[in-house]
């Protein structure tokens, strides 16, 4: 049997179970490293406050704002709340799947941007751990205090939880979800459906922000990881193969 030329052969998608097991064993390793990232408490204390003064010299600080107008409605407490712990973890994973399912010459890539833009954030961990906002005088810890009313569960203290509450910088939150809105764009066609797929990473900001989980450097520092790892690995990916995945997507999708 003749083997199949090496452009066709690196534009399949791998087998589905590879693939998953795959991607499963990248998530628990992200899991784990991110949990064993250091250990300098004090350090994180200090890059956050280093954090915050930058920001405030140049007068973008909305962190303390945001965070006491949420905490201030009950409402807007539970739907950020839900919103942070919910999304995280099941968008990306359905946009994975769906990117496997709809763009076979470019999910490689695609997977690609979000291992690279993933592995990034862990070295960000390691050098330099952060103390979110929730963690200092003055903030709320809003999904903490409306856990009681939702299935989420409250942030532990820093003694029982591990590093991850010290890994603020970058925000994977907005890293996800940029790279989630990247590749849904890729497979939506209507321009209603595109506006409300790029909110979703531009709302996520804005949950992290007001639920005391991220400084707005953390928020420009993931965003701007998942922007690099896109570009350099999508973005640049050959003409031909982009085409052959519009085509597909074009056959699939409704006119309009």
């Amino acid at each position: 049997m003749t083997e199949p030329p090496r452009a066709a052969r690196r534009g399949r998608r791998p087998a589905l179970w590879v693939e998953a097991l795959l991607v499963v064993a990248f998530l628990l390793a992200y899991e784990s490293v991110q949990r064993l990232a250091g250990d300098d408490v004090s350090g994180a204390y200090a890059h956050a406050r280093t954090l915050l003064a930058l920001e405030q010299s140049v007068g973008l600080a909305p962190e303390l704002l945001l965070d006491r107008a949420t905490a201030a409605s009950p409402l807007l407490s539970v739907l950020s709340s839900a919103w942070y712990s919910a999304l995280h973890y099941t968008v990306t994973p359905a946009v994975l799947a769906l990117a496997y399912w709809r763009l076979p010459e470019r999910y490689r890539a695609v997977r690609n941007a979000f291992f690279a833009t993933t592995a990034a954030a862990l070295v960000g961990y390691f050098l330099l751990p952060t103390a979110p906002p929730r963690l200092l005088p003055g903030y709320v810890d809003v999904v903490s205090d409306t856990a009681g009313t939702g299935w989420w569960s409250a942030s532990p203290p820093i003694g029982t939880s591990g590093v991850d509450q010290l890994a603020a910088m970058p925000s994977m939150h907005v890293g996800w979800a940029l790279w989630s809105s990247l590749a849904l764009v890729l497979v939506v066609r209507r321009r209603w459906l595109r506006l409300l797929v790029l909110a979703y990473p531009a709302v996520t900001a804005v949950v992290v922000l007001a639920t005391g989980n991220h400084w707005l450097l953390d928020v420009v520092a993931g965003g701007g990881l998942a922007a690099l790892s896109w570009r350099a690995l999508v973005a640049r990916q050959p003409a031909r193969e982009r085409a052959a995945d519009a085509d597909r997507v074009d056959l699939v999708s409704e006119p309009g």
